[in-house]
């Protein structure tokens, strides 16, 4: 039968102990002040003599030039597919028609692309991160990235990732794609 848990077991170790140490003899106020350790004497502070100032010149004095006014900048309009550092994958406030709000069935490849990916990126392996997916797509030229649908884009991520870590090489990955291909005629 379990012991019922009382004050005692709530209480931390620390505070267990300080009550089970023996009681210290009561001194009175007028003993623990006399006993206080004296602070040593502050040494007076010198202050430090004011900076010289530099004799006076000669020369007139002159006023600072005055910074010249700058006229407003005025609004100019970079088009999107030249705006500095926007890629071709950056689509932000462009125009892109109207979105299909419709569901669709995954393709069984497009599922295995993303439990691919959830399996690259555990914690055990390690293999792969968001980030690195997000590198190999905005890598894509910009036809292929155009080309590609977004299951597409994932696989050839993933595969330029595992070809750059080293996990997988060239040969093995066309040896694969060979014997795939050969399947499926």
């Amino acid at each position: 039968m379990a012991k019922p848990r009382g004050k005692k077991a709530s209480l931390s170790k620390a505070k267990r102990a300080k009550r089970a140490a023996p009681a210290r003899s009561a001194r009175p106020k007028a003993a623990a002040k006399k006993r206080a350790v004296r602070k040593p004497a502050k040494k007076p502070v010198r202050k430090r003599a004011a900076p010289k100032k530099a004799p006076p010149s000669r020369a007139p004095a002159r006023k600072a030039a005055a910074a010249p006014r700058r006229k407003p900048a005025e609004a100019t309009v970079i088009p999107p597919d030249r705006s500095p550092g926007r890629g071709h994958h950056d689509m932000g406030g462009l125009p892109a028609g109207k979105v299909a709000r419709t569901e669709h069935d995954y393709a069984l490849w497009e599922k295995r692309v993303d439990a691919m990916m959830v399996l690259l990126s555990d914690r055990r392996r390690g293999l792969m991160n968001t980030d690195m997916l997000r590198r190999g797509i905005e890598s894509l030229p910009a036809d292929a990235y155009d080309r590609m649908k977004y299951y597409e884009r994932w696989i050839h991520s993933i595969a330029t990732m595992m070809l750059e870590r080293g996990v997988v090489t060239r040969e093995e990955l066309d040896a694969r794609m060979d014997r795939l291909r050969g399947a499926a005629k």
